[in-house]
């Protein structure tokens, strides 16, 4: 969790400075912090309900059809050719 509320909520930052011999060495640590049960939650917590039952069943109906007839191809006759003068 790097932004937002939760970051404010649950993670503990510290930062300390330690001097080497060779220069300034620096640590930072994130720590998370156990969520009281009666708190906050994260805000990805999934609270998943049992569907409910409906009161009838519910009944599809369906009606048969006669095939719709497809119209036969006409065919064309070629086109004649005509003299250009």
């Amino acid at each position: 969790i790097h932004s937002g509320q939760p970051s404010v909520d649950f993670i503990d930052y510290a930062t300390r400075h330690v001097l080497l011999r060779q220069g300034v060495l620096g640590i930072k640590v994130k720590i998370m912090l156990e969520q009281a049960n009666g708190k906050k939650a994260l805000p990805d917590a999934v609270l998943v309900l049992e569907p409910k039952e409906d009161d009838a069943p519910v009944t599809v109906s369906v009606q048969v059809m006669a095939p719709v007839p497809v119209a036969q191809p006409v065919e064309e006759s070629a086109p004649a050719e005509e003299a250009f003068i």
